[in-house]
């Protein structure tokens, strides 16, 4: 598999140390709908382009 290839979505975790926010402000951003979710299982994972259009990147850009 490529490695340079962005992924899709993100753990929770990994959300707060893209952002440097807290986990509970994680949540609440998911909770006012700001962030969009998927469940995978008992997993939660936060769509790669939700966190871009918070952070005002544009899709496709991050990393670049």
């Amino acid at each position: 598999m490529d490695r340079n290839v962005n992924p899709l979505a993100h753990s929770i975790l990994d959300v707060c140390e893209l952002t440097s926010l807290s986990r509970s402000s994680i949540y609440e951003l998911i909770n006012r709908g700001e962030l969009e979710v998927i469940s995978i299982g008992r997993r939660r994972l936060v769509l790669a382009r939700s966190v871009e259009k918070l952070l005002g990147i544009k899709s496709g850009t991050a990393g670049e």
